[in-house]
């Protein structure tokens, strides 16, 4: 009995190994498919596999309540479940404490349903990261933050709000790549085309998650069009499209295409394509888009239908600065 009580503690601690190393494999295996539904845009796929991981990290917590709620969110947004996304990002968050996983999963689902403003409100306090995850995480919510920034047009905050990370950013590919991408569109957008086009030359798509790839080339876009360069944003186009993943990337790239239309003096080709987008099921954010819309059709001297692409900015995008512009606008009139 001495003697064999050795080997039944050997044969326990065997078993024990073997079934941690399953388990190690089982969670390294659904978060791979997870990761790959999300990148083929299944996001019903992805929440279920992400309440499944959740239930599988017993033992991490913390890692468990982040994944659960990133996955959830995402998939409703990108689902077309913007509301419930809002709902859920308000119960978790609420004036609670948040991993910096968690609060950036929040600001990324409030900035793609157009609600700017609570995502600054959502901004982490300043603290030291506990982990290499947090420290991505916590760059990633700045990164983040300066689009909710330049969304509500506020260019000169988003700057500055990306001004400090270049140290922070340049450990890890996914913050890097993130931080000269928002550099790039701003520059873009605030004419300075060479400097965004030196900046898009300088990411390596594969630094992006699969799903945020089609981001870069749609960088590249508007960087072209400041240049007036319209055949090479075409062809940098194609290449966003045949990326794109999430519906709302998907949408994106239907309006970008409509702007290198309208940039060429195609106003009847810019007008199809924002219709297009405008009916698209992912239909928030987009402001900037459905204002062209509205300029298409003023240039088609179709006075009502431009007034209700307008009504559509103050309804869709409400807080973004087209939406500004137009009542300002109405309020000069």
């Amino acid at each position: 009995m001495t003697r064999s009580f050795p080997l039944l503690l050997l044969a326990y601690l065997g078993a024990v190994s073997l079934i941690l190393t399953a388990l190690s494999l089982l969670q390294i295996s659904i978060a791979a498919a997870a990761r790959f539904a999300a990148s083929r845009g299944l996001w019903r796929t992805t929440r279920a596999l992400g309440m499944l991981l959740s239930l599988i990290l017993i033992r991490r917590r913390r890692m468990a309540a982040a994944l659960a709620f990133e996955n959830e969110v995402n998939s409703r947004v990108q689902g077309g479940d913007v509301r419930t996304a809002k709902e859920l990002v308000r119960a978790r968050m609420g004036g609670k404490e948040a991993s910096p996983s968690i609060r950036n999963a929040a600001i990324n689902a409030l900035i793609a349903a157009g609600a700017y403003e609570a995502a600054l409100r959502n901004e982490p306090a300043e603290h030291l990261a506990q982990s290499p995850i947090d420290a991505v995480q916590l760059v990633l919510c700045q990164i983040n933050l300066a689009e909710a920034e330049y969304n509500l047009g506020r260019w000169d905050a988003a700057e500055a709000r990306l001004r400090p990370l270049d140290l922070a950013s340049g450990a890890f590919d996914v913050t890097r790549a993130g931080l000269l991408q928002q550099r790039a569109w701003i520059a873009a957008h605030r004419g300075r085309a060479d400097e965004a086009l030196e900046l898009c030359a300088r990411v390596r798509p594969t630094w992006l998650p699969v799903e945020f790839r089609a981001e870069h080339h749609f960088t590249r876009v508007v960087a072209l069009l400041a240049a007036g360069r319209f055949e090479d944003a075409e062809t940098v186009l194609r290449e966003g499209e045949k990326t794109a993943r999430r519906l709302s990337s998907k949408r994106n790239a239907i309006f970008l295409r409509a702007r290198i239309a309208a940039a060429g003096g195609d106003w009847v080709a810019a007008e199809k394509q924002c219709r297009l987008a405008a009916n698209h099921p992912f239909r928030t954010q987009g402001g900037d888009g459905l204002f062209l819309w509205a300029q298409a059709l003023d240039k088609l001297a179709r006075t009502a239908d431009a007034a209700e692409a307008r009504r559509l900015v103050l309804e869709r995008d409400p807080e973004s600065e087209a939406a500004r512009a137009i009542a300002a606008a109405s309020s000069a009139a």
